[in-house]
């Protein structure tokens, strides 16, 4: 009876692993009348532990099971089995889902959804959808565009997309899923090191254009292999788009060969498209002098007041470049910089840097950094 009154169980990060089965037993209405809240996540719990939870509310076991409204889970699928139950909507509970799927797996989990007599239950969804050979990478592009674009996936709030090392061609049919549906909650859009190209961003583009990811958090599209035209797509798309996203903090963009559209990135900052960012990484993107000076005058007109991490470094900056960004600056700009990234190299020495950001000083700018917030000065 000392579990009679339990209204919310939280086991976040507890290794739960193979006491599955004694959790799996008080799993009762009898025990746990007025349990309305478990929280699973991250427990360790592999695919049959997890199916075993679930079959308290999803099968006619033995006895009532309790009164759960809201239940979370997080599960590694590496096999056939449990993808398609997750995926068929009977556990009614199932509110908070987080799945890492392996090769063409989530194949099984995403045409489930789509064949389910109604969308899934889950409030929040999150899924890891790995590499894997270029066959299954076809079967998890495929069944996931079409359930985007059946309208099942509005619970969407973070998906993680890799790709093996070749051309896949299913990817235009998920640009065209992603242009045509709205995904209301999605936080986490990470498209790294997909050898995307200049065609991929553009048809890309074109969810951005129309607003379809208004809760964006994070958008990560570093290291790919489209340049200027496709990021300048993507950047105009977001800048004409009649929503701003207001909600964006990270904006990783490193490893890309995008250093002569710098401009259409100072064009996004000065519409106030992103105006609550928070990261920014443009390491290693072949910026020069002209994308500094385009990026400096950005940042002076519109002051993104949350930037606090700024990575500049392995570019092609010179001091000329430095110079002319923290011209463009007043005393208000980047009020919150904290980090301030940049690299020292053949045209740019550790004692221009500092002379640079001390000539800024004394003129009151950037004063949130502090004496260690210049990184890469020696």
């Amino acid at each position: 009876g000392k579990l009679a009154h339990l209204q919310s169980l939280d086991l976040e990060g507890v290794v739960v692993g193979e006491q599955v089965s004694g959790l799996v037993g008080v799993l009762r209405k009898s025990i746990l009348p007025q349990l309305g809240r478990l929280n699973l996540m991250n427990t360790s719990l592999d695919e049959k532990g997890v199916r075993s939870v679930l079959d308290v509310w999803g099968s006619s076991g033995d006895g009532e099971p309790p009164p759960v409204e809201t239940l979370s889970v997080s599960v590694n699928v590496m096999s056939t089995d449990i993808g398609p139950y997750l995926g068929s909507g009977k556990v009614k509970c199932l509110k908070h889902v987080k799945l890492m799927f392996f090769g063409g797996i989530a194949g099984d989990f995403f045409n489930a959804v789509v064949e389910a007599s109604a969308s899934p239950p889950f409030e929040t969804l999150e899924v890891t959808l790995l590499g894997s050979d270029e066959n299954a990478d076809r079967v998890k592009l495929e069944s996931l565009s079409k359930a985007l674009k059946a309208g099942r996936l509005s619970c969407l709030r973070k998906i993680i997309l890799v790709l093996g090392e070749g051309d896949r061609p299913e990817k235009a049919g998920l640009w065209n899923a992603l242009g045509a549906v709205t995904l209301p909650i999605l936080s986490d859009l990470i498209f790294a090191n997909l050898y995307l190209t200049d065609s991929d961003l553009i048809a890309l583009s074109e969810s951005f254009l129309k607003g379809n990811f208004p809760k964006l958090k994070k958008l990560d599209l570093s290291n790919n292999e489209f340049g200027k035209k496709g990021f300048e797509a993507v950047m105009n798309g977001i800048r004409e788009s009649p929503i701003a996203l207001s909600e964006l903090r990270h904006l990783k963009l490193d490893r890309l060969q995008i250093g002569e559209g710098m401009d259409a990135l100072a064009l996004v900052m000065k519409s106030g498209k992103i105006p609550n960012l928070e990261v920014l990484d443009l390491s290693r993107c072949d910026i020069g002098n002209q994308g500094m000076r385009a990026l400096g005058e950005a940042v002076g007109a519109k002051d993104l007041p949350r930037l606090r991490h700024l990575d500049l470094s392995m570019n092609q900056i010179e001091l000329e470049g430095l110079r002319s960004f923290l011209r463009f600056l007043g005393p208000n700009s980047l009020p919150s910089l904290a980090e301030f990234h940049i690299e020292l190299n053949r045209d740019l020495t550790s004692d221009e840097i500092q002379e640079a950001f001390s000539e800024a000083e004394d003129e009151g700018k950037l004063r949130s950094l502090g004496p260690f917030g210049v990184i890469g000065m020696h």
